[in-house]
């Protein structure tokens, strides 16, 4: 390591790489030290609240570098207020533990500063890209797909509706986005879809919601209804987001409805053009590992019937992907990988992407030409290849199934007298529920107002570092699929193997919170009056 100021160091000269692997093994053991000593149970670290501002009036570049240890040990404190996935009780959201040999894989694509910006510079890493996206789109019958690594599920999104806009609007890439174009997506789809369509130069208002009335998301009749009225507004569809599974009630489209409901409005209207198809299956790609099961092969994992008849719920809407353009898979949601890992999947061949039908060779593959980065990190493609070659076909299917069917024991245990679950119908293994108030609470303060109170008293909880379920909320759930819609509490368990004696003591932890909870509302602690939260993303 080379001197970089006076005093920063006393390592000069040269220093062989293997002592630079062992700095590098001293600092993470200090580091998850003094991580672990800040707070080793519990679902969050815990943080004392701070203003911004006061805090960035105090930082500043030291006059002189300090050491190694002293650096890594002053920035063990950005994981304060952060979650713990190791926790059980971390249940917040799509959270998983990342398995250590895709750490590994991340981590060696950083200790060698791998960038895969072409084939020339990051060697094979654009290969190893190309093997998982192909080998991702196999799952669904696309034996030539093609793929981008990329930061998440929504710059997948945002590589698909630039893709539409290339397909409808080819004049764009020079003349600019016409003002002409939508993107026709379902209520209930991904949150960011609007920021996207403004980040593309569509904007905001270029995304056009379309009501569902369940979580098997938009019927032919009201597609073909909104597509039609877009049309006769004067403008062009070019792209439609379906859902591939969601992250509450897993709201998913059937591919199958939504391709012939567009082929029958570019028929009837005499379009000149067809819509890009995406499916947003960052969460339901997973599902893929199931659409070629033999009834042998799902005998084999001993799921129950339930679980079996979910699963192919599910995969019996990805009937029609071969009719689709691409898909979006996130590697760190589903498949035990650190963040971030995400693929932008397309079905077309990479010769035939590049618009070029020579053989590629070593040599000629830049990725810059279509990524939105220059500088581009090899660790999600090193993590999500080594996850897929760990798990195999068989442990995708095993692992899913076994999500599956923690969600299913977590709901029995949990439904009672008191606490009522929301989502028995759904197909992911988000679990959502209710808590009876007592009649006495229920005179001052509606259901609703309590779950939110409960929702924020536990979140002061884990803040401070108290080891309790860390519950989240939906407000008025289903609201678009029912009137009596009602606020839900979630738990989004990542745990696989979530025994039966784990899920009565997460429902007694909970019930004891809601007690405890009671009293203070009862005793004037906690006043629901001056009560506001803001609902989490999802």
């Amino acid at each position: 390591m080379l001197e970089i100021v006076k005093g920063a160091t006393k390592n000069t000269g040269n220093i062989k790489f293997e002592n630079q692997v062992q700095e590098l093994f001293h600092l993470l053991n200090l580091g998850i030290e003094k991580i672990e000593a800040k707070q080793s149970t519990g679902p969050k670290f815990s943080v004392e609240p701070f203003v911004y501002c006061d805090e960035l009036t105090r930082c500043e570049i030291p006059k002189r570098g300090c050491s190694a240890e002293e650096a890594i040990i002053a920035l063990s404190e950005i994981v304060e207020g952060g979650l713990r996935p190791q926790s059980t009780n971390e249940v917040y959201n799509m959270v998983p533990q990342p398995i250590p040999e895709t750490v590994a894989a991340a981590s060696l694509m950083q200790l060698y500063n791998i960038n895969a910006i072409m084939d020339s510079y990051g060697g094979k890493s654009l290969l190893f890209e190309q093997q998982v996206s192909r080998s991702v789109g196999r799952l669904v019958g696309w034996d030539n797909a093609s793929g981008i690594s990329c930061s998440g599920g929504k710059q997948t999104l945002l590589y698909a509706i630039k893709s539409a806009i290339d397909r409808v609007a080819p004049e764009a890439k020079y003349q600019g986005v016409p003002d002409d174009l939508v993107i026709l997506t379902a209520e209930g789809a991904h949150y960011s879809i609007e920021h996207v369509c403004e980040l593309a130069g569509l904007g905001q208002d270029a995304c056009i919601r379309i009501p569902v009335s369940s979580s098997h998301g938009i019927d032919s009749e009201a597609l073909e209804k909104v597509f039609e009225q877009q049309v006769r507004l004067g403008k062009r569809v070019a792209g439609i987001i379906a859902c591939g599974g969601t992250t509450l009630d897993f709201l998913c489209d059937d591919t199958a409805t939504i391709f012939k409901a567009s082929q029958k409005v570019c028929q009837r209207m005499h379009l000149s053009y067809e819509p890009y198809l995406h499916l947003d299956s960052v969460i339901g790609w997973l599902w893929f590992s199931f659409v070629s099961a033999s009834e042998f092969e799902l005998l084999q994992l001993e799921l129950s019937q339930t679980v079996v008849e979910k699963i192919k719920s599910v995969t019996s809407r990805f009937s029609a992907l071969e009719k689709f353009d691409s898909f979006g898979v996130d590697f760190h949601k589903n498949a035990l990988c650190p963040y971030s890992s995400s693929f932008f999947v397309r079905k077309k061949a990479l010769e035939e992407e590049r618009h070029s039908y020579n053989p590629l060779v070593y040599g000629d593959l830049s990725a810059f030409t279509e990524t939105f980065e220059n500088s581009r990190s090899s660790s999600g493609i090193a993590s999500a290849w080594v996850s897929l070659q760990r798990f195999g076909i068989t442990g995708l299917r095993t692992y899913l199934g076994s999500l599956l069917s923690s969600a299913e024991r977590l709901k029995l245990v949990l439904a009672d007298e008191q606490i009522s679950v929301l989502n028995d119908s759904s197909c992911g293994w988000e679990v959502i529920f209710s808590i009876k108030p007592t009649a006495l609470l229920n005179k001052d303060y509606s259901t609703n107002l309590l779950l939110e109170g409960f929702y924020d008293y536990m979140q002061q909880l884990v803040l401070s570092g108290k080891n309790v379920p860390n519950v989240s909320i939906i407000k008025s759930f289903r609201q678009n699929q029912e009137t009596s819609a009602s606020h839900g509490l979630i738990i989004y368990n990542m745990n696989p193997y979530l025994s039966e004696g784990q899920c009565e003591v997460m429902k007694n932890d909970i019930l004891q919170c809601w007690s405890d909870y009671s009293q203070s509302i009862s005793r004037g602690i906690t006043d629901l009056n001056r009560l506001k939260i803001n609902e989490p993303i999802r």
